[in-house]
């Protein structure tokens, strides 16, 4: 009797369900819709992000190759031409490039936003100050007068007509400070095949580099893009 009673109360473990393969089938869509979509923002965003590499990697080009070659802009468009011998202004994604031309004046290149401004207007400073701020703080005065385009006086000590440079010297009268400034002329058609050592002239030009000295050489900054004019 136990036994048959057991046998009556026992239920089925699995039960039917109505209708399972329409189900299941509905279960695989709502799945594969929901996936959908999913996998194709991902692909978006994929793109984007791709493209956004790329542009900051032609951007970082130009700025590397215009502030420390000076050549260049190679994805940037022409926007201005000006009448001061040829200066042109480019414009980029996010970024400015001028490249100065004057006919006697301004001859380097420029990089940056969309805000900068045509400037020809020389920053006018003395060898002495030169010669003091690369001697107190050589990290602080390259990061004052690293490309800038600068108006100097000073006293020649060589001409080296070969590599069209010339050579101005500043020393202290107790030897203190000294600051050799070497200057890559602009063009070679020049007037300084007639200087000589002891002459007082001006230069503007963009400082460019500079090479700490010791006790036997001076410090040096380096000027390219030099007009020179002899003063007296």
């Amino acid at each position: 009797m136990k036994r048959d009673n057991l046998e009556y109360t026992m239920e089925p473990l699995l039960t039917p369900i109505e209708n399972s393969e329409q189900d299941i089938s509905k279960l695989k869509e709502e799945k594969i819709f929901k996936l959908k979509p999913l996998k194709q923002y991902s692909k978006v965003l994929n793109i984007i992000f791709i493209v956004l590499i790329v542009l900051l990697c032609l951007i970082s080009i130009d700025i590397v190759c215009v502030s420390k070659y000076e050549k260049g802009p190679f994805f940037a468009i022409p926007t201005k031409t000006y009448t001061d011998g040829g200066t042109k202004e480019y414009i980029g994604l996010g970024y400015k490039v001028i490249n100065y031309n004057q006919k006697q004046g301004r001859r380097d290149m420029e990089v940056g936003t969309w805000g900068l401004k045509y400037n020809t207007r020389p920053i006018s400073v003395t060898d002495l100050d030169l010669a003091l701020e690369f001697n107190k703080n050589p990290k602080q005065a390259i990061k004052r007068y690293y490309d800038k385009f600068l108006r100097v006086t000073g006293v020649v000590k060589a001409v080296d007509k070969k590599s069209n440079q010339l050579l101005l010297e500043f020393v202290d009268e107790d030897g203190k400070y000294k600051l050799d400034i070497n200057c890559s002329m602009a063009e070679k058609d020049n007037d300084i095949k007639t200087y000589k050592k002891g002459d007082y002239v001006y230069i503007v030009g963009t400082l460019k580099d500079y090479k700490q000295g010791n006790k036997i050489v001076p410090n040096t900054v380096y000027m390219k893009n030099v007009f020179s004019q002899k003063q007296g």
